[in-house]
């Protein structure tokens, strides 16, 4: 997802992709969030230049830095309460669309404590709730999010 502040010059866009990013500074998290964007970046996107002009640690400095005017940043969807907190704007990018899957992992004929097995619960209501939950074929306990 990407983010920027309110009436930024990507907001009058219909459609945003990664390639509408090349003429903005990236604000980008240091880290396995960014090793992981680039890898999977770099096979769909090879012609397009991501080079953050700046690298942050947590991702407050990066959405306090885009409310400055800093630049824009990309996020996981789950982040919004976050964004929204910083009265940021949030949309989609496409061209590729990534995503990414969460499990949960538990042991085989081992009873969950009642917490844990609220939490599952809740986690699953949660990620159905929203509408960038993309659902796991023939999901069940323990499946896919």
């Amino acid at each position: 997802m990407l983010v920027y502040p309110r009436g930024h010059a990507l907001e009058q866009r219909a459609r945003l992709s990664w390639s509408d990013l090349a003429d903005h500074p990236f604000i980008s998290l240091q880290g396995q969030f960014t090793e992981r964007l680039l890898s999977d970046m770099h096979s769909a996107l090879r012609e397009v230049p991501l080079h953050p002009a700046n690298e942050v640690t947590f991702m407050t400095t990066a959405l306090a830095m885009v409310s400055a005017g800093l630049g824009v940043t990309v996020c996981l969807p789950y982040a919004e309460p976050l964004v929204r907190l910083h009265q940021l704007n949030m949309r989609q990018l496409h061209e590729p669309e990534l995503t990414r899957r969460f499990f949960v992992y538990r042991r085989e004929n081992r009873s969950l404590t009642p917490a844990a097995d609220s939490f599952i619960a809740f986690l699953h209501s949660f990620v159905a709730a929203h509408d960038w939950a993309i659902p796991a074929a023939g999901a069940a306990a323990g499946a896919p999010l």
